[in-house]
């Protein structure tokens, strides 16, 4: 399918929607979709966090993490009454 046909079945779509609530929610949700697709959210990030980022990165890769399951067992006398 091409962009073309893509564009155009959306355009079949919302021109059969007579509800201007709907209408208006789609409205956002692509303003908002194509706000945020042009813009990287590296970009609003302080130095200090770009930093913490590259650790959590690192430790990733290093696999210095544990799972989800593993955090809960450790946990488990700390979240209990």
């Amino acid at each position: 399918m091409t962009v073309k046909s893509i564009k155009t079945e959306i355009y079949k779509l919302i021109d059969d929607i007579e509800d201007k609530k709907i209408l208006s929610l789609l409205k956002e949700e692509i303003q908002t979709y194509t706000t945020f697709s042009q813009t990287d959210i590296l970009d609003d990030l302080t130095e200090a966090q770009l930093q913490q980022l590259q650790v959590s990165i690192d430790e990733v890769e290093k696999k210095e993490v544990i799972s989800l399951k593993g955090f809960k067992k450790l946990t488990a006398r700390w979240r209990t009454k």
